[in-house]
C-alpha cells in the first residue's frame, strides 16, 4: 500500500511539473508578442497566437507578414521598439511627434496616442489606414524637415531632473514594495539632444514605512527611485543626490509647503532616495500627488534622444511646428480618398 502511495505521489508531481513547464515554455514562446501587444493595446490580448499575430500586423502594416511565428514576432519588436534597418522605432516616432505638437509626451497605449494626435491635427482619426502610414503622414505634416533624427549622447551622473509625484503616499496606508510613479515636468535637453521630455514617466518603490506613534513619533516613508524613461524608451537610473535634495529644499521653501504639507524628503541620500515625514510631531507622513521635487541621474549613461538642431536650422519653435502642421493638414485631407 505504501509503495502505491509513493508511486502515485511521484506521478502527480511529474504531471504538475510537466504542466508548469508547458506554461513557462508557452509564455516564453510568445513573450515578444505579449510585449508588443502591451505597448500597442495597453495589455496582452487573448486567443490563438496566429490570430493575435494577424490582428496586430494588420493594425500596424495593413497586411500579415510572411515567416514563422518567431520571425514575425521579431519583426514586430524591431518595428515597435528597436527600429528596423534604416528606420527609427515606432515608439520613438510617436513620442517625438507628441513633443513637437504638444510640447510633452503622453502615456497609454500607442493606438490611443495616435488617435489623439490625428484628432488634434487632422480633426479625425484615420483608423482605415495602417499605423505605419498614419505615423509617416503625421511626420510629413508636423516635422519641418519631413523627418526626425535620433542622436547618441553621454548623459553625466548628477544631471538634475524635475519631477512631480503621481502616486500619493500616506504612512497609514502604504507598505514596502508599493510602486510609486512620478512625471517629468521639464524637458531635459543635453547638448541639443532631447533626452527626457516633459511628461515622461518614472518609477520608484517604497522600501520602508513607519507609522506615527506615541511620544511625538512622526510617520515616515522611504522611497527608492529606480528610473525614468527617455524619449527613446530607455530606462535612465535616478536617485536623490545632494544637488537634488538642495533644489528640492528651495522648491519646498518657495511654495511654503512646510506649512501645508508633510513633505520633507531631504534627510537621506544614496540608493534610498527620499524620506518623507511630518513637520508636526506625532502626525502621519502624507505626500500628495502633484508634489514637485528633483532627482539626479545616478550614473554616467549612454542614451539616445531626439536631435533638436533641425528646429533651430528651420528657425522654428515647437509651437510653430504645430501651427504649420495644422495648415498643411487641410490640403492633405482634401487630397485623401
Amino acid at each position: 500500500m505504501r509503495k502505491i502511495v509513493v508511486i502515485f505521489s511521484i506521478l502527480t508531481f511529474w504531471a504538475l511539473f510537466c504542466s508548469f513547464s508547458i506554461v513557462v515554455a508557452q509564455e516564453s514562446f510568445i513573450s515578444d508578442l505579449v510585449k508588443v501587444e502591451s505597448i500597442v493595446y495597453g495589455e496582452p490580448q487573448s486567443g490563438a497566437v496566429l490570430e493575435r499575430l494577424n490582428k496586430i500586423e494588420n493594425l500596424l502594416f495593413g497586411r500579415t507578414l510572411p515567416g514563422t511565428v518567431a520571425e514575425r514576432q521579431k519583426r514586430l519588436v524591431e518595428f515597435v521598439l528597436n527600429g528596423m534597418e534604416g528606420d527609427y522605432p515606432l515608439t520613438f516616432k510617436i513620442s517625438s511627434l507628441e513633443w513637437l505638437v504638444l510640447q510633452e509626451v503622453t502615456s497609454g497605449p500607442l493606438a490611443n496616442r495616435i488617435d489623439k494626435l490625428e484628432e488634434l491635427i487632422l480633426g479625425e482619426r484615420r483608423a482605415d489606414k495602417p499605423v505605419a502610414w498614419r505615423v509617416e503622414n503625421l511626420m510629413k505634416l508636423c516635422v519641418p524637415t519631413g523627418e526626425i533624427k535620433m542622436e547618441d549622447v553621454e548623459l553625466p551622473k548628477g544631471q538634475l531632473i524635475k519631477v512631480s509625484l503621481l502616486t500619493p503616499m500616506d504612512s497609514r496606508n502604504n507598505k514596502p514594495k508599493d510602486e510609486v510613479k512620478f512625471r517629468v515636468v521639464e524637458d531635459l535637453v543635453f547638448e541639443n539632444v532631447l533626452v527626457i521630455p516633459r511628461g515622461a514617466i518614472g518609477v520608484g518603490e517604497i522600501v520602508k514605512v513607519e507609522r506615527a506613534g506615541a511620544f511625538g513619533k512622526t510617520g515616515k516613508i522611504e522611497v527608492r527611485f529606480k528610473y525614468v524613461e527617455s524619449i527613446a524608451g530607455q530606462k535612465i537610473p535616478v536617485y536623490v543626490g545632494e544637488r537634488a535634495a538642495e533644489e528640492t529644499k528651495k522648491e519646498v521653501e518657495s511654495r511654503a509647503w512646510a506649512a501645508i504639507t508633510s513633505f520633507v524628503g531631504l534627510g537621506v541620500f544614496g540608493p534610498v532616495g527620499l524620506v518623507a515625514g511630518a513637520f508636526v510631531h506625532g502626525a502621519e507622513a502624507k505626500i500628495p500627488a502633484g508634489t514637485k521635487f528633483y532627482l539626479e541621474v545616478s550614473e554616467d549613461v549612454s542614451v539616445k534622444g531626439l536631435a533638436t538642431s533641425f528646429l533651430k536650422e528651420e528657425g522654428k519653435e515647437p509651437s510653430e511646428v504645430e501651427k504649420e502642421g495644422g495648415e498643411e493638414t487641410k490640403v492633405e485631407k482634401e487630397s485623401q480618398p
